[in-house]
């Protein structure tokens, strides 16, 4: 359960070691062993060998996502007066930043597609097609904030001033992880079309409901992040795969309604 680096020092490979920031960086290294983003595993790479500048402003959201991925959690809970300080004592733990660099470069190796940019009409740093947790996405809408983290743990995230709505949409839901009242019926009809049902309290006539009915009138803007399922075949938490923008067309029945959304990408195969 600890990192690759604990494990050869309980082995005697090499020296034991006592780093401060130990747990947050093996949890943060596990986390991000999903992601499969080039930028922004190539912006983790100018953290680490410090060539960080924080002067672009997808650079400071790129740097609030890396925060939480470590921290997970806002500086009222970690203490930190600014995301600079925090990063400087990753250079405190000498191993686990030499295995953190190892797994960056391993997962830049192993990306195999090209991810496109995204045109939202404001700074926005993900890219389509890639992987993202639900910590990264939060940032990038702008609700996890450096000074308070969001609590938002539901299927669907709203920015009212960005006008922007994200859905977070699990395939394969089991009872087990799930009640039946949130056992969305949510799948693909093609690579450009997917069905979507709303929350459960959502009906046509609600303002909700009459804001995805007029997403284009309203010019909203609807984003799809997708995963297969809750963990994957070791237990780790599943992250999400950005499909992009997409439009409403058409819709059925309340209290779920049942919405068709279009893409504006075509989905990837492995969806």
């Amino acid at each position: 359960k600890g990192s690759w680096k604990r494990l050869c020092a309980d082995a005697g490979v090499i020296p034991d070691f006592n780093e401060p920031n130990e747990l947050e960086l093996t949890r943060c290294i596990k986390k991000l062993l999903q992601c499969n983003s080039l930028s922004y595993l190539q912006f983790i790479q100018t953290i680490l060998t410090k060539n960080f500048q924080d002067n672009h402003p997808e650079n400071e959201l790129m740097s609030l996502m890396l925060y939480f991925d470590i921290w997970q959690n806002s500086n009222s809970k970690t203490g930190f007066s600014s995301i600079s300080e925090s990063f400087g004592t990753l250079f405190k733990n000498a191993n686990l930043l030499a295995e953190f660099t190892e797994v960056i470069n391993y997962l830049i190796d192993k990306i195999d597609f090209i991810e496109k940019d995204i045109d939202l009409g404001y700074n926005f740093p993900l890219k389509v097609h890639s992987r993202y947790n639900r910590d990264e996405i939060l940032v990038a809408l702008q609700l996890h904030k450096f000074e308070k983290a969001s609590s938002n743990r539901e299927g669907v995230a709203l920015n009212k001033e960005l006008n922007t709505e994200a859905f977070f949409i699990t395939l394969k839901k089991s009872e087990k992880e799930y009640s039946p009242t949130t056992l969305y019926d949510d799948y693909a009809l093609s690579e450009y079309l997917f069905h979507w049902q709303s929350q459960n309290a959502t009906s046509p006539e609600s303002p909700k409901g009459q804001s995805y009915v007029k997403q284009l009138e309203m010019e909203k803007k609807i984003l799809l992040f997708v995963r297969e399922q809750n963990e994957n075949e070791y237990g780790f938490t599943m992250s999400y795969v950005f499909l992009g923008l997409a439009d409403f067309q058409q819709s059925s029945g309340a209290k779920p309604m049942n919405i068709e959304w279009k893409l504006k990408e075509p989905m990837p195969a492995y969806i």
